[in-house]
Order: structure tokens, then C-alpha cells, then sequence
């Protein structure tokens, strides 16, 4: 098989391996189902937010976070509470982490969020994935935006339900992640197989450089031989068929 028919076939099997194995590892996916929250809400008073949400965590991920951010500070003030797991406490703030007993599934987390200022609050929901170091899976995380106008009880002209508009659509799902360990090897042996290829090239090109360079050299040595001679007494070169050297007169055997 010749070199270049060699080197091809790496590069099919190459490229046949990224698109058939590197897919498989994009497994970890998150994604807000649904999304249940008022418009408006009076200050002092609690609010509820539901969020829906499905998530798988792939080969190595560990932990799943649903939360509610205040865009314009950190994690919004209130608590949470999911229907299928139990939320490690974070106090004072709308957050619900845990480690699910399965690597994937779905979970709908309730949030009672407390608003002490008169203002309309621009907030996101998420849901995030997470390595065992505690380390976010990039990728992986699904964001969901909406706002709350919270005012005060003179504002108020109607009583404010706990939830006015039930069902905000949602448009935003997670890209996959890919499952880091697998993706590296993935590439590893993409990588190698370059590396092979272009290392029996290399070694291929010097061996036929340097059967070329001797070919040349042994060719050029047979010609000086035969075509030239040197002169007994002066050392000059002379044609083979003189009998007398030119330049010092020497008579030549």
C-alpha cells in the first residue's frame, strides 16, 4: 500500500471518529420546561416562582442547581423548595442544589421570593450543572429572564395573585456540553493518528531523499573515475587518454 493511500486511510478513520464518537459525548443538557411567575407584586409580601426544569448530567457530572438570580445583585433574596429532591439550605437566598440519585430527570422547584424595595426587579431563572470539585460544566447551564414590578400597598388597585401570568413561554435550551474526560480522549487519538501519519511521511520523504543524494553522489564518483585522471608527477587532472601531462610535460603511464 503506498504512502499516500497509508496516510488517507488515517485521515478517514480520523474524521469517521469525530463525527460517530465525539456526538456520543455531548450528553449533558439542561432545560426550563416551564416557567410559572407574577407580573407584579406588592413589597413586604412573599412571591411565588415555579421553574420546571429537566436536566441530564452525562458520564461525570455531579450536581444540579435551580436557582433565581437578581440580575442586578446576586442570587435573589427567599427560599426554595423542590418536589423531587431535597435542597441543600442556602439561607436567606433562592437556590436549590443537590445531588439527584439519577444522572438524569426532571424537577419542579418551588421559590418564595421576598422584595423589600418598590421597584421592578429583572431576574433569571437558571439551572446549571456541576462537577464533584464544584466546578460549573460549561455549556451545560439554561437561563430564562423575566422581570417582577413589585409596588407599594397605595400602588395596589387589585389584590395581586400569587401567580398572574401561570405560563410564560419558554424559548432557551441548553447547547449539549460536552462530557470533558471523553471529549479530550476523543481528541487524544485524533490527534495521534496525525502525528502517526505525518511521522511515516517524514520518514518516508528522508529515506527516499537520502537513496536519491547517494544515488547522485556514486554517479558523479563513477564519471570522475572514468572520464579523468591526474597527473603522476604535477597531480593535475588530465583526460584519461593523454600520454602527456599538459602542464609539466610528464609522460604518463
Amino acid at each position: 500500500m503506498s504512502l499516500l493511500r497509508k496516510v488517507s486511510w488515517l485521515f478517514v478513520l480520523a474524521i469517521a471518529f469525530s463525527t460517530i464518537a465525539v456526538p456520543v459525548v455531548r450528553a449533558q443538557t439542561t432545560s426550563i420546561t416551564n416557567l410559572q411567575a407574577p407580573s407584579t407584586a406588592m413589597v413586604g409580601t412573599d412571591v411565588t416562582v415555579v421553574v420546571a426544569a429537566t436536566y441530564n448530567l452525562g458520564s461525570n457530572g455531579y450536581a444540579v442547581s435551580v436557582g433565581i438570580f437578581d440580575r442586578d445583585a446576586w442570587w435573589a433574596a427567599g427560599t426554595a423548595q423542590s418536589s423531587q429532591n431535597t435542597c441543600h439550605i442556602y439561607p436567606n437566598e433562592a437556590l436549590c442544589g443537590y445531588i439527584p440519585k439519577s444522572a438524569s430527570g426532571s424537577d419542579v422547584v418551588t421559590f418564595h421570593l421576598q422584595f423589600s424595595s418598590v421597584k421592578t426587579y429583572r431576574l433569571r431563572a437558571a439551572v446549571e450543572l456541576y462537577y464533584s470539585n464544584a466546578q460549573l460544566i460549561s455549556g451545560a447551564s439554561t437561563f430564562q429572564d423575566f422581570s417582577i414590578t413589585v409596588q407599594s400597598t397605595s400602588q395596589a388597585s387589585t389584590p395581586v395573585t400569587s401567580i398572574t401570568n401561570p405560563q410564560i413561554p419558554i424559548s432557551t435550551t441548553s447547547q449539549p456540553a460536552y462530557d470533558t474526560p471523553q471529549l479530550w480522549l476523543a481528541f487524544a487519538i485524533i490527534a495521534a493518528l496525525a502525528v502517526l501519519g505525518a511521522l511515516i511521511m517524514y520518514l518516508r520523504r528522508g529515506k527516499k531523499l537520502k537513496t536519491t543524494v547517494a544515488k547522485t553522489v556514486d554517479s558523479t564518483t563513477k564519471k570522475a573515475t572514468s572520464d579523468e585522471a591526474f597527473c603522476i608527477n604535477c597531480g593535475k587532472e588530465l583526460p584519461t587518454d593523454w600520454k602527456f601531462c599538459r602542464h609539466c610535460g610528464t609522460k604518463q603511464p
